[in-house]
């Protein structure tokens, strides 16, 4: 860009970022950051995971409290 930065060609923001007030790192004055589309894509899949994660633990937690498997589908609604 304009800027001197890379950015995404599909939703057109930076993928990169400058660090704070001229600092550097390996000579570099610049570090990786998530675009748009990669931080949406992230947090769905973070999402997704723990609620994943949920699913198992209540699965599990189940399994270990009602010994009959028919109870394991009840409801309390």
């Amino acid at each position: 860009g304009e800027d001197g930065l890379l950015y995404c060609g599909k939703c057109h923001t930076p993928k990169e970022a400058y660090f704070a007030e001229g600092k550097t790192c390996f000579g570099r004055d610049r570090h990786p950051t998530d675009c748009d589309c990669q931080r949406a894509a992230r947090e769905k899949q973070q999402a997704a995971e723990s609620r994943q994660k949920h699913l198992e633990k209540v699965e599990d937690l189940k399994r270990r409290g009602f010994t009959d498997p028919a109870m394991r589908n009840w409801t309390f609604e």
